[in-house]
């Protein structure tokens, strides 16, 4: 058992970014929240207020101006191999095979063997990609293009997974489809995971809680723990079939107004 109590560790976390012409840009003031290990958490808010920003903080790629990030108790220095960060495009290299392309991130950390290809190929099959691995990203659709995204990041085996709007340049119907599919499958890796999203229905259906962001310089507006009273997860029942749905999706966007 972890001897941690937090995955992701926010602790009075501000971010000022410096312009080459002298200027300064406060992104984010006093920013505290956790998330324990294998939950669900959304981070919405309106745009530029710096949600993707946080994440780039919990992924190692920035540091904050004050203030602490923690991974599983430890202050974030940099990338580290625990996290897997999975972004709005999925990037991936039209030169390289579905297989080729999911192996990347094993390739760049060193830990590209027979036992992590046969890994990766199981990944696949279960996200319905079997028998596309030599494909090229030109022959597939959006998304099986994400799908591949998500095995990319899946590959290293990260405890924690940060999504920025993955979903967002899908169409609606495979935007839906999608949204089931990876919520099912990182509920069931056990992944802790953090999303940023735009679509308020979407951060409903998919999480644990919802932490509100206002507008630049972002704080954090209040935080919703999201209880829809389903027997087991899904992201559709929750839009179609929960009665609390609703209401959350109204009290958080009455919150997004206001900080508009």
């Amino acid at each position: 058992m972890a001897e941690y109590t937090a995955a992701v560790e926010i602790q009075n976390v501000s971010l000022i970014y410096h312009s080459l012409e002298g200027g300064e840009t406060e992104a984010l003031r006093n920013i505290s929240f956790t998330v324990k290990p294998r939950e669900f958490v959304s981070i919405v808010g309106p745009s530029g207020c710096g949600k993707s920003t946080l994440l780039s903080l919990i992924a190692g790629l920035l540091r904050p101006t004050s203030g602490t990030v923690q991974v599983e108790g430890n202050k974030v220095e940099g990338p580290s191999p625990k996290v897997g960060y999975m972004l709005q495009q999925d990037y991936l290299f039209p030169w390289r095979t579905v297989l080729e392309n999911a192996l990347i991130g094993l390739e760049v950390m060193g830990q590209k063997d027979r036992a992590s290809v046969e890994r990766v190929r199981e990944l696949l099959t279960s996200y319905g990609l079997e028998g596309f691995e030599d494909h090229y990203p030109g022959q597939l659709s959006g998304g099986m293009r994400q799908r591949v995204a998500l095995v990319r990041t899946l590959a290293t085996n990260p405890d924690i997974c940060l999504l920025d709007e993955p979903f967002a340049a899908l169409d609606y119907q495979t935007r839906l489809f999608i949204e089931e599919e990876v919520g099912r499958i990182l509920r069931e890796s056990a992944k802790t995971v953090l999303l940023v999203t735009h679509d308020i229905s979407e951060a409903v259906a998919m999480s644990d809680r919802v932490i509100v962001l206002s507008k630049r310089p972002s704080v954090v507006v209040n935080e919703h723990k999201i209880d829809l009273g389903l027997e087991n997860w899904s992201a559709l029942a929750a839009r179609n079939e929960a009665a609390q749905f609703k209401t959350y999706f109204r009290d958080i966007w009455k919150e997004l107004d206001v900080h508009a």
